[in-house]
């Protein structure tokens, strides 16, 4: 019974990502704005009750799609720090893997821009900028810790991680 329930989990969580990936593809083609969740139902040949079970709404697939892809720039820049010894070096390479405008990152922020200065698009630029803040920030604080331990700089600041992924965050959506 184990197994069967272990089973079934990963077929929930399959089923989940196909929803985000075949939402994801939709919201790039079609604009967010355009793409209902009846498109990604035609999609994917699943009924609402599929759909909701997963999801509140379009905004939290949205939602949890700014995560996953805030974890995976994560990844991607961990693994880019594996072999640089250099403090700024790494922390300028964090900086650069938080920031949405990277070349990987070109047809899902072109399908979020035109949104992003609309009033109702506010609320989205927020998760956004969160899921990016939130995911960042233990890295961010550990490069910064580890730079102010080796005299690289100072001053010495508890939160001063969360002060430059705010700053930077506030940066790029000026951008």
């Amino acid at each position: 019974k184990g197994l069967a329930a272990a089973g079934a989990d990963v077929v929930l969580v399959s089923r989940k990502q196909a929803e985000l990936d075949a939402a994801e593809k939709l919201f790039c083609q079609q604009g967010y704005e355009k793409t209902s969740v009846q498109d990604i139902l035609n999609v994917l040949h699943i009924s609402k009750g599929g759909f909701y079970h997963h999801f509140a709404s379009k905004e939290a697939l949205l939602d949890t799609l700014f995560y996953q892809r805030a974890e995976k720039a994560l990844e991607q820049t961990e693994a880019s720090l594996t072999f640089e010894k250099d403090e700024m070096k790494r922390i300028n390479k964090l900086i650069y893997g938080f920031l949405p405008f990277r070349k990987e990152e070109a047809e899902f922020i072109g399908m979020l821009l035109p949104m992003l200065d609309k009033p109702e698009g506010r609320a989205l630029r927020l998760c956004y900028q969160e899921a990016l803040w939130e995911t960042f920030l233990p890295a961010m604080q550990r490069e910064l810790d580890l730079a102010q331990d080796a005299g690289v700089i100072c001053p010495a600041m508890n939160d001063l991680g969360d002060v430059v992924l705010h700053l930077i965050n506030q940066a790029w959506v000026e951008v």
